[in-house]
């Protein structure tokens, strides 16, 4: 757990927007940072070339070092998803994309209408019929 906001930052996740480095999956990742400990470990062996990882190559030595700065940035972010008492994931679930069928246009409608839009109120009519035909 201590270990997984290095993990994001070397791997990346699309659901955080956080890029990762180039060529890192979860299995290299977690070999890395087994081997190496944290980012600090990873960061020093692949600038001495010596990250000494089955799998990790000189074209990925490479790409650590290119994207050391980026990956530390996104380590920093990642520290401000671990708020302790607070579960992302749930918070994710519950703060969907609403699903846009025929009941959340008519509430759309109904909202824009209220507040002067009826143009808008119109295309979203417009756009639902065109999906339903």
């Amino acid at each position: 757990p201590s270990q997984i906001g290095d993990l994001l930052a070397i791997v990346g996740d699309s659901a955080d927007n956080i890029p990762g480095v180039p060529g890192v999956g979860k299995k290299k990742g977690t070999a890395l940072l087994q081997r190496h400990g944290d980012l600090d470990g990873i960061f020093d062996a692949a600038r001495r070339g010596s990250v000494d990882v089955r799998g990790v190559g000189p074209k990925l030595v490479r790409s650590l070092v290119e994207h050391e700065a980026q990956a530390r940035k996104m380590r920093e972010l990642t520290a401000l998803l671990d708020v302790p008492g607070i579960d992302l994931d749930s918070w994710r679930r519950d703060f969907q994309t609403p699903k846009r069928d025929r009941s959340w246009t008519e509430t759309a409608q109904r909202f824009c209408r209220s507040q002067g839009m009826a143009r808008l109120a119109s295309r979203l009519e417009a756009d639902l019929n065109k999906g339903s035909s």
